[in-house]
C-alpha cells in the first residue's frame, strides 16, 4: 500500500474490547483509526483522549460526520445488528466482533442488509494475540499447568494470575 491511503475506520463502541483493536491497528500503515461512538460521556473522553479520536455519542452521529471506508462493531452482541444496519445504510464496510448476533435472524438481517447495500460484512473472532491467551498458551506449551483440555477465557486469566 505504499501509495494508496490508509483505510479511513471508525469503532461503534469503545469498550474493553476496543482497546486490542486500537492498539493493533495503531501498529499498521494500512489503517487510520479517526473516530470512535460510545454511549457513556466519560468512557468516550477516556478514550479519545487516550487513541487521539474524534468521539461521537451515537454510531449515526459519526458516520454522518466522518468519511470512513470501514467501521468496527465492538459493541455489546445485542446492539450488533443496530449497529451494522446504520453502518451499511452509510455505505461503509463492516467488522463485526464475535458474537455475530444473539439471535440467528439478526446475522441473517445483517447480512442482508450489507448485501443490499452494497458493502463487505466481515466477522473477527480471534483471541491468540491478546496478552492473557498469548501467556497461557506460553504456560501450556511448558507443561506449566498441566494437561489442558479446554481453554476459555476465565481459565486463561486464571493461569496469567498465578504466582
Amino acid at each position: 500500500m505504499s501509495d494508496a491511503r490508509p483505510l479511513r475506520v471508525g469503532l461503534v463502541g469503545l469498550g474493553d474490547v476496543a482497546v486490542p483493536h486500537l492498539e493493533a491497528y495503531a501498529g499498521s500503515a494500512a489503517v487510520e483509526v479517526v473516530a470512535g461512538a460510545e454511549l457513556r460521556s466519560e468512557r468516550r473522553r477516556v478514550m479519545g483522549e487516550r487513541f487521539h479520536l474524534r468521539t461521537y455519542a451515537t454510531a449515526a452521529e459519526m458516520l454522518g460526520s466522518e468519511r470512513l471506508d470501514m467501521a468496527c462493531v465492538l459493541t455489546p452482541a445485542a446492539a450488533h445488528r443496530a449497529a451494522t444496519e446504520e453502518i451499511a445504510r452509510h455505505g461503509v464496510h463492516v467488522l463485526c466482533e464475535k458474537p455475530i448476533a444473539v439471535e440467528l435472524h439478526d446475522a441473517v438481517a445483517m447480512v442482508a442488509a450489507c448485501d443490499g447495500a452494497g458493502v463487505k460484512f466481515c466477522y473477527g473472532s480471534s483471541y491468540r494475540f491478546l496478552p492473557a491467551v498469548a501467556r497461557a498458551r506460553e504456560l501450556i506449551l511448558a507443561g506449566a499447568i498441566g494437561d489442558v483440555r479446554l481453554v476459555t477465557r476465565v481459565a486463561a486469566l486464571q493461569a496469567v494470575n498465578r504466582p
